[in-house]
């Protein structure tokens, strides 16, 4: 009996373990798309989205990539900027190379390759550096300078 009790608990454990990681939510989603570019044969698609849900939470803007049947908004970043709206830079190569020009300010998320779910298909991402007129943050604070590109 005690090892019936014993066998049922941790089923029931490890039942409410999968139940709890199925419906527990994932990142946030972003709000809006801002931009999209379909890769040459179509199967997969860039785009430009921003996460804003409201005044006080901040904004955060980003690249995802995601098959063209799929939501953007939900589809995980390879590249996240927080202070720059300026719209984002990115061209396809070709079927499997996307090149992105980073944006000014900070970055995150910068993701080198990308498979798309339940295929083969992986894309390489190159990243070319910022703008040569982004603004240089000063150690001074509240001063800042502009990169002069030379």
């Amino acid at each position: 009996m005690k090892v019936f009790l014993a066998c049922l608990c941790l089923l029931l454990a490890g039942y409410s373990a999968w139940i709890t990681a199925r419906w527990w939510p994932g990142p946030p989603a972003f709000t809006d798309l801002l931009g999209q570019k379909a890769s040459p044969d179509g199967s997969i698609v860039a785009s430009y989205v921003v996460q804003n849900h409201g005044p006080m939470s901040g904004t955060l803007f980003g690249l995802t990539l995601s098959g063209r049947k799929d939501d953007p908004l939900k589809a995980d970043p390879i590249l996240t900027d927080g202070e720059d709206d300026s719209p984002a830079q990115f061209e396809w190569i070709n079927d499997t190379r996307l090149e992105v020009r980073l944006p000014c300010g900070w970055w995150g998320h910068l993701t080198n390759h990308f498979q798309l779910k339940g295929t083969n298909r992986i894309v390489d991402i190159a990243y070319l550096p910022p703008p040569t007129h982004c603004p240089q943050k000063s150690s001074v604070p509240g001063a800042e300078s502009v990169h002069s590109g030379s």
